[in-house]
């Protein structure tokens, strides 16, 4: 079965797949630059609140997006089963929590 079957689907896998790409990318980029370079020059808090928010993200696309764009190419349906399904709702909203706060 393939992913793409409308129009909205393409759309919506495009959309995950470069979420994943410039998300991983600039996420990781971010952590590098603070722990390696010390490239930001705020203060403490700041900076840690900065890596945390990043890390969180790494953790958004990994539980989230990776896992819907595998279903979403496998087939239309979640196909990781049901433990994974809790895994990463709850991830999910870990993320949605730590982002907003």
């Amino acid at each position: 079965a393939t992913c793409c079957t409308s129009a909205e689907d393409y759309v919506y896998f495009v959309w995950l797949y470069i979420s994943l790409v410039l998300g991983s990318a600039g996420n990781i980029f971010v952590l590098y630059a603070t722990i390696k370079h010390n490239a930001i020059k705020l203060d403490k808090m700041c900076v840690w609140l900065i890596k945390n928010v990043a890390v969180t993200d790494i953790g958004h696309i990994l539980f989230l997006v990776v896992p819907t764009l595998i279903s979403m190419h496998c087939s239309k349906e979640w196909i990781l089963g049901e433990t994974y399904c809790t895994i990463c709702s709850l991830c999910r909203y870990n993320a949605i929590l730590a982002n907003m706060f």
